[in-house]
């Protein structure tokens, strides 16, 4: 099952408006629960993603920390991926602060942002 937590109703059938999502909320297919994991709304990730490929880990410039002390409801790292000319908005993906494979990776951009001396 999925790792999604409390949110509202009103804020999910926003998401599945902006994306489109035919059918009736009560009746949600997997697919969009798979979407959701990752996915955030305004500035906060809505859940975690349980992994990042590794042709994205390559392209990842810096993370943020978002904490439940605002209005997001959930803790998570996240990713900002290099902006592709093509795309409107920087992409992220939200993971879970307490993973290691989460912490590892964040280790791996530290590095990556020093030797770049944007320091971290």
């Amino acid at each position: 099952s999925p790792k999604l937590l409390s949110f509202s109703w009103s804020s999910l059938a926003r998401i599945c408006a902006l994306h489109k999502v035919p059918g009736n909320l009560w009746h949600l297919q997997a697919g969009l629960w798979e979407f959701l994991r990752g996915c955030s709304y305004g500035n906060c990730c809505l859940g975690h993603h349980t992994r990042i490929a590794e042709r994205v880990k390559k392209n990842i410039e810096s993370y943020r920390m978002q904490e439940t002390d605002g209005d997001c409801n959930i803790r998570a790292v996240v990713f900002l991926i290099k902006k592709k000319p093509s795309h409107a908005k920087q992409l992220t993906r939200c993971a879970n602060p307490d993973d290691l494979w989460v912490q590892k990776l964040m280790k791996t951009v530290d590095v990556k942002m020093k030797k770049r001396g944007r320091g971290v």
